[in-house]
Protein backbone atom coordinates (compact mmCIF):
# COMPACT_ATOMS: atom_id res chain seq x y z
CA UNK A 1 0.00 0.00 0.00
CA UNK A 2 2.95 2.17 0.89
CA UNK A 3 4.24 1.77 -2.44
CA UNK A 4 0.74 3.29 -4.53
CA UNK A 5 0.88 6.08 -2.16
CA UNK A 6 4.08 6.83 -2.86
CA UNK A 7 3.28 6.26 -6.73
CA UNK A 8 0.52 8.85 -6.32
CA UNK A 9 1.91 11.83 -4.86
CA UNK A 10 4.95 11.39 -6.82
CA UNK A 11 1.88 12.21 -9.86
CA UNK A 12 0.11 14.69 -8.24
CA UNK A 13 2.13 16.82 -5.78
CA UNK A 14 4.06 18.65 -8.74
CA UNK A 15 0.94 19.81 -9.82
CA UNK A 16 -0.93 20.42 -6.67
CA UNK A 17 1.62 22.16 -4.96
CA UNK A 18 1.67 25.10 -6.50
CA UNK A 19 -1.95 25.38 -6.07
CA UNK A 20 -1.38 25.20 -2.35
CA UNK A 21 0.66 27.92 -2.19
CA UNK A 22 -2.20 30.32 -3.49
CA UNK A 23 -5.11 28.62 -2.26
CA UNK A 24 -4.66 28.38 1.80
CA UNK A 25 -6.99 25.48 2.92
CA UNK A 26 -10.46 26.41 4.15
CA UNK A 27 -11.13 25.95 7.85
CA UNK A 28 -14.16 23.22 8.28
CA UNK A 29 -14.68 22.48 12.34
CA UNK A 30 -11.79 20.75 14.12
CA UNK A 31 -10.13 20.27 10.21
CA UNK A 32 -9.19 21.82 6.90
CA UNK A 33 -10.49 21.07 3.84
CA UNK A 34 -7.75 21.66 1.10
CA UNK A 35 -9.59 22.93 -2.25
CA UNK A 36 -7.02 22.62 -4.57
CA UNK A 37 -7.62 19.15 -5.92
CA UNK A 38 -10.92 20.26 -7.20
CA UNK A 39 -9.46 23.48 -8.60
CA UNK A 40 -6.74 21.19 -10.56
CA UNK A 41 -9.62 18.95 -12.00
CA UNK A 42 -11.33 22.25 -12.81
CA UNK A 43 -8.31 23.55 -15.25
CA UNK A 44 -7.29 20.69 -16.36
CA UNK A 45 -11.26 20.11 -17.69
CA UNK A 46 -10.74 23.61 -18.84
CA UNK A 47 -7.74 23.18 -20.62
CA UNK A 48 -9.30 19.96 -21.99
CA UNK A 49 -12.07 22.05 -23.39
CA UNK A 50 -10.30 24.04 -25.06
CA UNK A 51 -7.79 21.79 -26.45
CA UNK A 52 -10.55 19.86 -28.10
CA UNK A 53 -12.44 22.99 -29.28
CA UNK A 54 -9.30 24.15 -31.35
CA UNK A 55 -9.13 20.80 -33.13
CA UNK A 56 -12.85 20.73 -34.05
CA UNK A 57 -12.78 24.19 -35.09
CA UNK A 58 -9.71 23.72 -37.63
CA UNK A 59 -10.56 20.27 -38.42
CA UNK A 60 -7.59 18.36 -37.30
CA UNK A 61 -9.63 15.66 -35.76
Amino acid sequence: MNNIYRVLYGLTEPLLAPLRRVIPPVRMGMGYLDLSPLLLLFLLNLLRNLVAQYFFRFGRW
